[in-house]
């Protein structure tokens, strides 16, 4: 069974907008609004990785293969795929060192019988699909999914440095909530409301947010002061009737100093916590526990969770999310 591009899109979640060049089908998590407001922006490409991606569906078929292409879209150089069957994991493909395109052959033979196929994206680069087959399929049913959860952020939100895209916070806190996952993380991205689209057309019911780290590091207080204030209100007009949470930075391991008109991070943190009461549709969560403070949860930028980091991150805010969902 060869899918259509009809059957693709309904099997792959996460995507906004779609396009077919040069024969690959490209699949993007923004709206064309935000994708034409960060092609103007030093994030350029970022928008294009395929962060909270994923193809699911029921099959009998003995195999899948699919073409694809890579196109880098981060400050990365490896990208894979993850496969699960019936909620395990049993292959992980990919290139932990390509340069800044490569084409390549997904293939994977599956068990006899009918069976439950997820296939995460790479969530750092750009990937596009050539043809998908399912071999001697009989069966092929698309999944649907209840809850819709949408997760702007930074770098840790899209997954930075995570090497298995079914291993970031936002994916992990989605396959325990069996949701859709709209994946809005751009690597260095700070509170930024000019890449909220007000008409964004899925209609979210848990909605998070997490920046700090870079804006407390690089953006001027009083700048990032109208910033907050912007994406706040932003927020809460854009997805009106969603459970939103917004996450203080987490614990870093290099940020025990202190910036010129915020102090240390922690103060950083009480301003926020400060400013947000201001919304009550919003649920602050503290994001200094959801990474232990220690190391070996990090990568060597002592910055970005690994990925055991990243379940400690998935599971301790999961707690959060479940006192108020």
């Amino acid at each position: 069974m060869i899918l259509t591009d009809n059957e693709l899109a309904l099997a792959l979640h996460g995507w906004i907008e779609t396009q077919t060049v040069d024969e690959y089908r490209y699949f993007y998590r923004f709206t064309k609004k935000q994708m034409d407001y960060y092609k103007n922006t030093r994030f350029a490409t970022k928008e294009r990785a395929s962060a909270g991606m994923y193809l699911e569906f029921v099959t009998d078929a003995s195999a899948v293969r699919f073409e694809y292409i890579e196109n880098k879209a981060s400050s990365q150089n490896f990208y894979y795929f993850d496969l699960y069957i019936d909620g395990k994991m049993v292959s992980h493909i990919g290139n932990g060192a390509y340069q800044n395109t490569e084409e390549g052959v997904f293939e994977q033979s599956l068990p006899e019988g009918e069976k439950t196929v997820k296939i995460y994206l790479p969530n750092l680069s750009e990937t596009g699909f050539g043809t998908v087959e399912l071999k001697d399929a009989t069966i092929f049913r698309p999944t649907e999914k209840k809850v819709r959860y949408v997760a702007y952020g930074d770098s840790i939100t899209q997954g930075y440095t995570a090497l298995s895209p079914s291993l970031t916070y936002v994916n992990l806190v989605g396959d325990a909530l069996n949701a859709d996952v709209y994946d809005l993380g751009i690597g260095g991205e700070v509170f930024e409301p000019l890449m909220i689209d007000e008409a964004y057309p899925v209609k979210a019911d848990l909605v998070t947010a997490a920046y700090g780290t870079n804006d407390w590091s690089h953006v001027p207080s009083e700048e990032d002061k109208q910033r907050r204030k912007n994406f706040f209100e932003g927020l809460t007009r854009t997805h009106k009737g969603a459970e939103i949470f917004v996450l203080l930075p987490i614990w870093r391991g290099n940020g025990n100093g202190t910036k010129e008109g915020y102090g240390t991070l922690e103060d950083y943190r009480e301003t926020m916590r400060r400013e947000l009461k201001q919304y009550p549709e919003i649920t602050v969560v503290e994001g200094e526990n959801l990474v232990p403070h220690h190391g070996d949860f990090f990568m060597p930028d002592l910055l970005h969770p690994n990925a055991l980091g990243f379940t400690q991150y998935a599971r301790n805010l999961l707690t959060e999310l479940k006192k108020h969902l």
